[in-house]
Order: structure tokens, then sequence, then C-alpha cells
């Protein structure tokens, strides 16, 4: 578990006066931001200024990256010592478009994992630091998570896709989940879409760990005769959201 003064899943590239970062962006020189955002000095992070009736609130995306540390875990929560920061997955290299270059393709082509994630448009699909194509997948858990520190009156949503289920954690309660690891049809409803759960009740001032607990489905999900590996049965989780705070 890493502990953060508010971070993302994934920093865009540092941002100077007149851009606009999107998600957090490092501060520029001198800690120039682009305008209605303020540098701060805790995180080194590009933050949303509050607006008018929101005086000195701010806010910061987060989102599904490869600096999220991985974990073997269950729905308990994870298990162990970490399997090293999570790993970029994709069906195909050009599968989803959000695939980034060096990013594992469990396959040479084909379709699927449509969700988006309008919420933070970095993020991008991820499954635990050991996997690899070959690997045998049905069922296999993982496990990530970060503790993020936020100020007073905390507020906050997340929105998740995954093949084939995904809960959301935070501080320990569960605030959602989505998929299934026993209907084929929810699951696959649950990577073609995203579903958003409102983190803002099990939010404090303070430090605020979010766990994303991830499952890929059954042998028979992927029709083969003997357990499958991830080329056939593929796994992966998206995930990202905005915390506010004042």
């Amino acid at each position: 578990m890493r502990t953060i003064a508010l971070v993302t899943g994934i920093l865009i590239a540092a941002c100077s006066s007149g851009d606009d970062p999107g998600s957090p962006a490092v501060c520029g020189p001198n800690g120039s931001c682009p305008s209605g955002y303020t540098c701060s000095a805790q995180s080194n992070l590009c933050l949303r200024s509050g607006s008018a009736g929101d005086a000195g609130g701010q806010s910061a995306a987060f989102a599904s990256g490869a600096d999220w540390p991985s974990f073997d875990g269950d729905l308990g929560g994870a298990h162990g010592a970490s399997l090293g920061n999570a790993k970029a997955v994709c069906v195909s290299p050009s599968v989803p478009a959000s695939c980034p270059t060096g990013g594992l393709a469990f396959r040479t082509s084909g379709a699927g994992w449509n969700a988006t994630v309008t919420a933070a448009p970095g993020a991008i699909w991820i499954w635990r630091g050991d996997v690899s194509p070959s690997g045998l997948s049905d069922l296999q858990f993982a496990v990530f998570e970060k503790t993020f520190t936020l100020g007073a009156s905390p507020s906050g949503t997340i929105q998740v896709a995954a093949d084939d289920f995904v809960e959301v954690r935070v501080n320990g309660s569960v605030a959602g989940s989505a998929g299934s690891v026993t209907d084929e049809t929810v699951a696959y409803s649950g990577q073609s879409a995203v579903t958003t759960f409102d983190l803002g009740p099990l939010l404090q001032a303070g430090e605020n760990t979010i766990t994303i607990i991830a499952q890929n489905g059954p042998q028979a999900f992927g029709s083969c005769a003997t357990p499958c590996p991830f080329t056939v049965n593929m796994a992966g989780v998206v995930f990202g959201g905005v915390l506010s705070w004042h």
C-alpha cells in the first residue's frame, strides 16, 4: 500500500500557463499552472481551484495506470507483499483505443473492452504485475490500492469497468461492484460500459485508502476444455474518478 498526498494513477505531462491539464499535472516552473488551477505545495500538482460558491475547494482526478501497486487477494482484500506495479493490458495492440505503447496485448487481434472512463481520460486497462499471456487466468484476483490525503469535507466519485468483476472499497467499506463471475451476460455488460459510484459517504478528512478488487471469470467464460490462459480468458480493469475537498 502506498500513501500519497493526492496523486493520480497517471500523471499527465507538466502543465504551463495556458494549458489545461485535464487530470492533475505536475506544476510547471516556479509553480506555474493554467488559469483556474493552483500549484499544491504538498503534492506539487496543479489542482483545480474552487468555483464561486465553493470557495477554497479543490479537486483532482485519479486514474488506473501502471503506478498502482498490485497484489494477490480475494474479496477480503490484498494478500501478502506487492506483486509490483500494475501492468497495462490490452485485448490487442490496437484494442482498446487507450492501449499504451508497451502494453501487454493478450491477442494479435480482437474486440472488446469498450468502456470509456470520461472522469479520467488517461485511464488504461490494467492487471496485476505478474500477469503473462500464458498464465492461467480462471477466477484470478487482482487487487490495487492507494491512500490519498484529503482536506475537509471530502467528496468524490469513481467510474469502473472490468473483465469480469470489480468491487470498489474506501477505507475498508464497499462503495459498489460491477460485472459478474457467475453470469456471463452481466460480465459482458460490466466491460462494455462504466458504472459510477459515489465515494463521498465513505471519505474522511485525512488519509483515505481506495481499494480496487477485480476478479476474472471462470473457465466456462473462456469455453476451455482445460484451465484457460489469458490469451483465451482475458482479464482487466479500468477506473478513474475525481476527489474534491476544502
